[in-house]
């Protein structure tokens, strides 16, 4: 899909949380602060690829956790079930070549069309994390993608999809500014926690897990080109 098609595919799309964003330059510090943790080979390797992709932005995951909400369920003793990680899709490849550290580094890719910004803070636009901002508001939604499987549904009562969007709840997002001018550094916090969804795994009695997840990160991204 060309670059065109896809932005108009991203604009239609019926993001759901819509929330007031605070902005706040303080934002930041904070971002520099949780960077300046990283191992000093990872802070090498971002700004490697930053040199390649001068677009290229950078999350930080300071929290990423997996609530299974039935633990009940799990079958004693089994081979199958192992807590999943995000971390194992995150960063679109930049995240295997970086030790393990305090925090997570994942790629982050900012589309700007007009006055409005588009955040996809693992890279890709087919799953994980996408913010839409525009003035002081911002939409979010979480969506998992599995090509060839049918293992995904909102509700029990729903048929099994291999794409879900999850209703996501945006509990913070705080930004250092909103004046999106290409070629302007943006720095961001954010704090959010998925609604519950089930995914068909081994392991419990049921045959899935029902997970919610949450996530907290900054980011650090330059406003590109307006693509009109």
């Amino acid at each position: 899909m060309n670059r065109v098609k896809l932005i108009q595919l991203l604009l239609l799309i019926p993001f759901i949380n819509f929330a007031q964003l605070k902005v706040d330059k303080a934002v930041i510090k904070k971002y520099e602060h949780a960077f300046n943790k990283l191992n000093p080979s990872d802070k090498q390797a971002i700004k490697q690829h930053q040199e390649k992709e001068t677009e290229l932005g950078i999350s930080l995951i300071t929290l990423n956790e997996i609530d299974t909400l039935n633990k009940e369920e799990i079958i004693q003793g089994n081979n199958f079930y192992l807590i999943e990680n995000l971390d194992s899709k995150a960063g679109n490849g930049l995240s295997k070549e970086l030790n393990a550290s305090l925090y997570t580094p994942v790629i982050t890719i900012a589309i700007l069309q007009n006055d409005t910004l588009l955040l996809s803070i693992d890279g890709l636009f087919v799953e994980g994390i996408m913010h839409k901002i525009y003035s002081r508001n911002v939409s979010t939604y979480y969506n998992e993608y599995y090509k060839n499987d049918s293992i995904l549904r909102l509700h029990l009562n729903e048929p099994k999809v291999s794409a879900l969007t999850v209703p996501t709840k945006t509990k913070v997002f705080v930004i250092s500014s909103i004046d999106f001018k290409p070629g302007e550094i943006i720095y961001g916090e954010v704090e959010l926690e998925t609604d519950p969804y089930y995914k068909d795994t081994f392991g419990f009695k049921n045959n899935y897990i029902k997970k919610r997840l949450r996530y907290n990160y900054l980011f650090k991204i330059r406003v590109p080109k307006n693509s009109t």
